[in-house]
């Protein structure tokens, strides 16, 4: 695990490299990069290839603490806070995840690279693709885990991370809903999912269940098994965060 990038770092220097150093883009990347959402949508629609009354065009944005504080991360957060008042007006959608989950998918994928830096295993697998399930089955046997000081300054560097953006939105007087990873997908019920299309005003904010979710999604679960049973040192994960303030994030995984 030694060998694999801080997660931050690597958000960094995305960030700095199609945003940043790219001459074509301009302050309001955000907005362009809707409209480029939009427009493909509305091109597969007419094309027969894409899915009848999309109703929302968005994309993912994984806030680091430099993209939160650089210019083009700001403008952009007062282009979402002046666009919120208008309509169609621009929804955010907060998406936290168990600190020990989101490193154990990077882990994964990190692990599935090929030596040429590519992925040799997708990074989701549809339903029924068994193969792909197998591979990313193999993969996770192999898990090997950061422990003591370097995990504990890890985690408290995601909560600060997670602070850090709380605090922008808040300052641009930003409405969002915050969902977490673990009710989205680990969860029976699909309350979640309908505070989300609630927050959107599209879809289905009640009455929906989640096997109408798990069937509009068309992806498997990629991980087996209880994440204790595969971390091949989770004694010494366990050691590390037994009594600490992290201690609750093993519930997960057990």
């Amino acid at each position: 695990h030694e060998n694999i990038a801080n997660e931050v770092v690597k958000q960094t220097a995305q960030f700095r490299n199609e945003i940043v150093n790219d001459s074509t883009v301009t302050l309001d990347w955000t907005r362009d990069k809707l409209c480029t959402v939009q427009n493909q949508q509305q091109t597969e629609i007419e094309n027969g290839t894409g899915k009848n009354g999309y109703g929302i065009a968005g994309f993912q944005w994984k806030p680091c603490p430099f993209s939160i504080k650089h210019q083009y991360g700001d403008h952009s957060l007062q282009w979402i806070a002046q666009q919120q008042k208008r309509n169609p007006s621009v929804r955010v959608v907060v998406l936290t995840r168990n600190f020990l989950d989101k490193k154990y998918s990077n882990l994964k994928h990190e692990l599935s690279r090929e030596k040429d830096g590519e992925h040799k295993i997708a990074s989701h697998c549809q339903v029924g693709d068994e193969e792909c399930i197998k591979m990313h089955f193999e993969v996770e046997r192999a898990l090997l885990f950061p422990t003591g000081r370097d995990l504990l300054k890890q985690i408290d560097e995601d909560v600060q991370n997670r602070k850090t953006l709380l605090a922008a939105l808040q300052r641009h007087n930003i409405e969002y809903v915050k969902v977490t990873y673990e009710k989205l997908y680990n969860s029976q019920s699909s309350e979640e999912w309908m505070r989300i299309f609630k927050h959107l005003g599209r879809g289905p904010s009640v009455g929906l269940t989640m096997k109408e979710v798990t069937r509009a999604m068309g992806l498997a679960r990629t991980s087996q098994g209880k994440k204790s049973k595969m971390v091949r040192n989770y004694k010494s994960v366990r050691k590390t965060l037994k009594g600490t303030k992290y201690e609750g994030l093993l519930s997960t995984w057990m």
